[in-house]
């Protein structure tokens, strides 16, 4: 139950982070989808099981639906479509590989953004939609690509810190005794 909350916790912070104004491109609306990593992180580990990782993430795509102000309930089929989805991929493969992670994240964000342009333009047909796609999609795919190493390592060490109760210290380079002797000793 506390991984659980854990992943909630973060995935509220990614929200936040991708959702704040100050993030480079963010006036154009490009925007890296932090959330959708964590999915797609969710959908590789094996202690999450399907149900309650359903819930879950069918909780991260209303608060992102709440937080982009997209129509209530995209976000939620998106994700939940994605983690079912790589949790079947996972009876196949094995996806502990951060460089798998990376290819998933990759081929996810893809199909996300395709996925989400049909779901729009056939409930809310938009003659608009299809330049402002064009525009923005490829920008905020190679933004979530490039951000997408630094997030799942940053999750990997979270989980291991959480699954072995170690304390989580994020600054435990500046925080090491140094190996150098002095002259003095």
């Amino acid at each position: 139950m506390r991984l659980y909350l854990l992943y909630v916790l973060l995935g509220v912070v990614f929200l936040g982070v991708q959702a704040h104004p100050l993030l480079p491109f963010a006036q154009q609306g490009i925007r890296p989808d932090l959330v959708f990593i964590l999915v797609l992180y969710l959908g590789t580990r094996p202690e999450i099981e399907r149900g309650s990782g359903a819930v879950l993430v069918s909780l991260l795509g209303y608060f992102c639906a709440v937080f982009s102000g997209g129509p209530f309930g995209l976000y939620a089929f998106v994700y939940l479509f994605f983690f079912v989805s790589i949790g079947l991929l996972k009876t196949v493969f094995v996806l502990r590989s951060i460089y798998l992670q990376l290819l998933l994240v990759v081929l996810g964000s893809i199909l996300e953004g395709c996925l989400l342009f049909i779901l729009c333009w056939a409930f809310h047909n938009n003659p608009h939609m299809l330049a402002s796609f064009k525009n923005i999609f490829p920008k905020q795919l190679a933004f979530t690509v490039a951000v997408a190493p630094v997030i799942l390592l940053f999750l990997q060490y979270i989980t291991n810190c959480w699954s072995q109760n170690n304390a989580i210290n994020l600054f435990r380079v500046f925080s090491q005794p140094s190996s150098v002797k002095t002259a003095a000793s």
